[in-house]
């Protein structure tokens, strides 16, 4: 398997060349990580080593204690320290390598222009669509061996695995004759 142009990975199955787009293929498996651990229970999460309070908009204080505990079950840790406040204490697993403050701003306020909009458990299921597309490897990561590895074993544990959550193709085969 080898990457191309830090956005693509090259790979063969047989006689068929595999495409697969890395940030959707492990978006894909971070949607379903974390919709399991929604449903199931038990999030995991990982400390931060400084907790970070982020002041929100006026617009969003009705809405930080129902965005908090949408996304504590997601493995966030989240605190409530005043009428716009919230604080960053934890965060998913998944989620260490993004900068935990810049990640629960944009996820709450994505909730919070939802608003009202829908049933609640649509704006979960944008939530933790979101989620995992800010997790996940983005386009010019270059990836490691490893991470590549891990990426394609939780992909072929997915049923259905061809999209990320928001329809963008994962992986593409194309066959020697169509070559």
């Amino acid at each position: 398997m080898g990457q191309l142009g830090g956005l693509y990975l090259l790979g063969e199955d047989g006689e068929d060349l595999l495409i697969l787009d890395p940030h959707a293929a492990h978006e894909r498996v971070l949607y379903e990580k974390l919709e399991e651990r929604r449903k199931k229970g038990g999030p995991q999460s990982q400390m931060v080593l400084m907790t970070e309070t982020l002041n929100f908009a006026p617009e969003y204080a009705p809405l930080l204690d129902e965005a908090a505990r949408a996304l504590e079950a997601l493995g966030f840790e989240l605190v409530r320290t005043g009428p716009r406040d919230l604080s960053v204490r934890a965060v998913p697993p998944e989620g260490t390598g993004r900068a935990p403050g810049a990640l629960v701003r944009e996820l709450v306020e994505g909730f919070g222009r939802e608003g009202g909009a829908g049933p609640l458990e649509e704006r979960i299921q944008k939530l933790v669509s979101t989620a995992a597309c800010r997790m996940a490897v983005m386009d010019g990561d270059r990836l490691a061996p490893e991470e590549t590895e891990a990426i394609l074993r939780g992909l072929s544990a997915v049923e259905g695995a061809y999209t990320c959550p928001h329809g963008r193709p994962a992986a593409m085969r194309i066959s020697r004759g169509d070559l």
